[in-house]
């Protein structure tokens, strides 16, 4: 499959998704990296002292690609934080009637990112949370 809506509505919000996850990066001193794999969008990483590494993404996910619709119709954004045990994501609406929206509803998506906008500043106390359960350091 082409995923010509999803790749659309990817370079629609592109930029913005990129801006937002600049300034949460800043806030740790780390690089963006943008994600061109099944998903799109961007993602950083934070180190911790017990050498544990958490992604942060934020990323236009696809309906039909989480088995809930078909493929490149409908979507969201999703903001993911995982270091392969500890795992938190949300998306605009998740759970609920209004989580996928189709690609050609640019209402929809705008008040999506609307949505990510006011959760991304959360994103940097719940890091500074995962970073204080760092395993204890041995003790001499």
């Amino acid at each position: 499959m082409a995923w010509e809506n999803y790749g659309s509505r990817y370079e629609k919000h592109r930029q913005e998704m990129k801006t937002l996850m600049e300034a949460a990066a800043a806030e740790f001193g780390v690089e963006l990296t943008e994600e061109n794999g099944d998903d799109k969008g961007f993602s950083f990483p934070v180190e911790r002292g017990d050498g544990a590494v958490l992604w942060v993404e934020l990323l236009v996910v696809d309906a039909g690609d989480m088995g809930e619709g078909p493929e490149d119709s409908q979507g969201n954004f999703i903001v993911r934080l995982g270091d392969g045990e500890y795992t938190q994501s949300w998306g605009p609406g998740n759970y609920t009637a209004e989580c996928w929206a189709d690609y050609d509803d640019d209402e929809a998506w705008g008040g999506k990112l609307h949505s990510v906008r006011d959760q991304i500043i959360a994103v940097p106390s719940m890091v500074e949370e995962w970073k204080a359960k760092a395993a204890p350091s041995p003790q001499s």
